[in-house]
């Protein structure tokens, strides 16, 4: 997604020559398709399809990656998210589950499978929901707040990880493909670029 792109084109900038790519689909949106063109064009890039809540998905990502001497991945950015509009009052465990599968679930996954990997770093993005709350958001909000949670285990563990509670990014995210920066000052929300 944005955020993962995003991410990706930070770390080509900052010298990574290898980029290994999951999304549930296994592609960018066609709208990306220039952003990963550009990214391919500075480093290698292999995108592949990975549903962070699959287990399997996660254990076969690292170990695919690890397989391939030239692909031994050395961090972890971990963007996964999916959003859900709904107050408190209409969650059910459906809804939850759907929120939580990519974004706690396969924060799990990846602790677990990164723990045996030789990874030097995991980053989360989470949100400041965790901390602030969002209207209508409750399961993003506790999801991101796991986040966070296990990074700061894992942290304690001795582990190089971070959960950033990261507010609306303009231009990238589930939070500029739903609203538009006017919409978002309207609200209230203040946005990064």
């Amino acid at each position: 997604g944005g955020l993962g792109l995003h991410g990706a084109k930070l770390l080509t900038r900052l010298g990574a020559p290898k980029l290994l790519l999951g999304s549930r689909s296994g592609r960018v949106p066609p709208a990306a398709a220039a952003e990963l063109a550009a990214l391919r064009r500075a480093a290698r890039v292999v995108l592949v399809p990975c549903d962070m809540a699959q287990g399997h998905d996660v254990r076969g990502l690292l170990c695919a990656a690890s397989a391939d001497e030239r692909f031994v991945p050395s961090g972890v950015l971990h963007c996964a998210g999916v959003a859900d509009k709904g107050l408190a009052a209409d969650l059910r465990l459906k809804r939850i589950t759907e929120v939580f599968g990519p974004k706690a679930v396969g924060a799990w996954h990846l602790h677990r499978a990164t723990a045996t990997a030789a990874v030097d770093f995991t980053v989360h993005y989470s949100s400041v929901a965790a901390a602030l709350g969002n209207v209508g958001q409750g399961a993003y909000a506790m999801a991101n707040g796991c986040l966070d949670g296990l990074a700061a285990a894992a942290a304690d563990a001795g582990q190089t990880t971070c959960s950033m509670q990261l507010p609306l990014i303009a231009e990238a995210g589930m939070g500029a493909t739903h609203l538009n920066a006017r919409q978002m000052s309207f609200h209230g929300m203040a946005t990064i670029g």
